[in-house]
């Protein structure tokens, strides 16, 4: 067996899906050796880069559409053969390099599933349950959904909980709402019909409507460049480009500074989705006691706000109700503190570093039985 926790994944944008795996691959790193093969080289491999993280590509889609799978295999063979002491494929396309990666290595392989709206076919379904040793699931949706479709004794047994978590390091001050004005309202996403970009929209103009001294801010890109994601967008800057107050509706782009935003400048955050698989976001926001305000039919949010305490937060998926929950915090400063706190003395359940973080144990309860 070699020394390396070797990780393939297919997106290098940075959501919420790769900061977990940036996260992930700093804390593995720090008592055992990690590389990350990314399928393109994009912002993830940079910021992997940034943290002196190992990292390369070998566009293995490509390779697979092509019928090219000898020289596929060389690579790999180069990658693992001698070097891999486990593999943990990141993406749902990675399953497809399974049976390459048997054919130069017998290294434990272990499957991370994000997304609770994910249909495998026959074939990953074969995969999973034969060739997978431990398929790790970030939320309990998540974990709902894989048992229903590939359900077995046998696979129940390799599907454990594997909540994503962030670094408690760095300033956890106690959070005030922005003395500044105006109070800043914001949601955090791809321009993806499923995150709610319209609904968020409503809800602006529904605060607007009874206080002046709030604006909302918009933060997300475009990452993958799709004809969904143009169309999207140019529907929702349609949107608020005809709303009264298009003013104080902010579109800020993609950015990298978020955590910084949420520790300075944003005071409530919104997940208006129509669902999450779990929501890192809400962890950033938790670490600096920023409320979360978001609907119970989001599941993964609403998992981390019940385990957080806060359930409070959870609201119907309508715009009353948010913007009502809304005006509460901004509004009651008293009731806004108590949340804060709430949240920031909860959110070391998250915490990344602790001592008993399930990875690690896997990786190193397979190194002993070789």
């Amino acid at each position: 067996m070699g020394n390396k926790v070797i990780f393939f994944t297919e997106y290098v944008g940075l959501g919420g899906g790769e900061t977990s795996l940036v996260n992930l691959c700093r804390r593995l790193s720090k008592e055992m050796e990690v590389e990350i093969i990314t399928n393109s080289e994009g912002d993830l491999n940079r910021n992997l880069s940034s943290f002196e993280l190992e990292n390369s590509s070998i566009p293995y889609k490509k390779l697979i559409k092509r019928g090219q799978f000898v020289s596929l295999l060389l690579q790999l063979s180069k990658k693992i053969k001698h070097n891999a002491k486990v593999v943990i494929l990141n993406s749902k396309s990675c399953l497809y390099l399974i049976p390459l990666i048997k054919l130069v290595s017998n290294c434990p392989i272990f499957y991370i599933e994000h997304s609770n709206w994910t249909n495998y076919t026959l074939i990953e379904k074969i995969l999973l349950k034969n060739f997978v040793n431990e398929i790790l699931v970030v939320s309990d949706p998540v974990s709902q959904k894989v048992k229903k479709q590939i359900g077995s004794i046998k696979t129940f047994n390799k599907i454990k909980d594997f909540p994503l978590m962030i670094s408690m390091s760095g300033n956890q001050q106690k959070k005030r709402i922005n003395a500044n004005s105006p109070k800043i309202v914001a949601m955090i996403g791809r321009y993806q019909e499923i995150k709610g970009h319209s609904l968020f929209v409503d809800i602006a103009r529904e605060v607007c409507e009874t206080n002046d001294n709030v604006e909302f801010w918009i933060i997300g890109g475009k990452p993958f460049g799709t004809e969904e994601e143009i169309k999207y967008e140019k529907t929702v800057l349609n949107k608020i480009e005809l709303s009264k107050y298009n003013k104080r509706i902010k579109v800020l782009g993609e950015r990298k500074d978020v955590e910084l935003l949420l520790k300075n400048s944003i005071d409530v955050l919104v997940v208006p989705s129509i669902n999450e698989s779990f929501g890192m976001v809400v962890l950033e926001a938790s670490k600096y006691g920023v409320p979360t305000v978001t609907s119970n039919s989001c599941e993964g949010p609403s998992e981390i706000l019940q385990n957080l305490n806060a359930k409070e937060l959870i609201v119907e998926r309508e715009i009353k109700a948010f913007k009502h929950k809304i005006i509460d915090l901004l509004t009651n400063h008293t009731y806004y503190s108590l949340i804060s706190e709430k949240l920031q003395m909860n959110i070391p359940k998250y915490d990344l570093d602790g001592k008993n973080f399930i990875l690690v144990k896997l990786i190193n309860s397979y190194e002993n039985e070789v």
